[in-house]
């Protein structure tokens, strides 16, 4: 696995410790800034499983790797669905095409929850994500 981050970002065990126990081998290159690690990922073809910007510059990062265009290559590039709509546009036909990728509308019906919360329940959901991010 390729990760690439600040040199900083993860404990000394952290990669010993993961490759240990699930038997993965880690290449672990680290970046000076967010600039330069935005750069290099938004060429293209990086190579890298895993990126991690400084938590200062997350929702820039996220901002970037949201950019319909970007979306639609990482979809393309990894096989995984996206959600962006904007992005499912560039992506080819072959691949929304693919219903274990992009189910049909009969099949999306039958997935998402009938059932209305209450506020105090989408409330609880949204603090306990904030909680998880570490913003609350």
């Amino acid at each position: 696995m390729r990760f690439y981050s600040w040199s900083d970002y993860i404990g000394s065990k952290a990669i010993p410790t993961f490759t240990a126990e699930t038997g993965t081998k880690v290449l672990y290159d680290v970046f000076d800034s967010n600039d330069l690690a935005e750069a290099k990922l938004l060429a293209g073809k990086s190579g890298y499983d895993l990126a991690t910007p400084n938590p200062s510059a997350a929702n820039a990062f996220i901002n970037t790797l949201m950019r319909p265009e970007i979306a639609a290559a990482a979809a393309i590039e990894t096989g995984f669905a996206t959600a962006n709509r904007e992005a499912l546009k560039l992506v080819p036909a072959d691949i929304t095409g693919n219903p274990n990728l992009y189910p049909p509308a009969d099949v999306i019906v039958r997935l998402t929850l009938p059932k209305v919360h209450s506020q105090k329940v989408v409330r609880a959901w949204q603090d306990a994500w904030l909680r998880a991010k570490g913003l609350k």
